[in-house]
């Protein structure tokens, strides 16, 4: 992948970031049901979303942000976290809703409808925070 002379690599380093974490994703857990990657640069929804089931019910709708960044913890505490906190105000349910019922459409969930009440009103929302480390933190 290239990037154009005069242009950014951040842009097409955060897409394949994504990438990344979406097959982590795959791979820690194959029951459950993964949001592809964002493929339109200036898309400014959800990085990720994931359903992870517990007996053939919901367990939790993982929202995920990630980002290539050299500096992660400003990036976390300046973004991330108000974004969370955003998200818990219910401001963005629809987007959640749509991303969470376009997913459900794939599975086999015998009653969609109470999923998306379960993940607005139960509780079942959590959060993971993926972003790149400099030299320094890398193993």
């Amino acid at each position: 992948m290239t990037v154009g002379t005069g242009d950014k690599t951040y842009n097409r380093d955060g897409w394949v970031f994504q990438v990344i974490s979406w097959n982590a994703a795959h791979r820690s857990d194959e029951d459950a049901l993964i949001r592809s990657p964002q493929m339109i640069k200036a898309d400014k929804g959800l990085d990720g979303l994931i359903i992870e089931f517990d007996d053939d019910c919901i367990a939790h709708v993982v929202i995920c942000e990630e980002k290539a960044t050299e500096h992660p913890r400003q990036k976390v505490k300046s973004q991330f976290w108000p974004e969370f906190e955003h998200l818990e105000t219910g401001a963005r349910d629809n987007e959640l809703i749509a991303s969470v019922t376009s997913l459900l459409e794939k599975s086999d969930d015998p009653d969609p409808d109470q999923a998306v009440a379960d993940i607005l009103w139960k509780e079942k929302r959590a959060y993971r925070v993926a972003v790149t480390v400099g030299e320094k933190h890398a193993s």
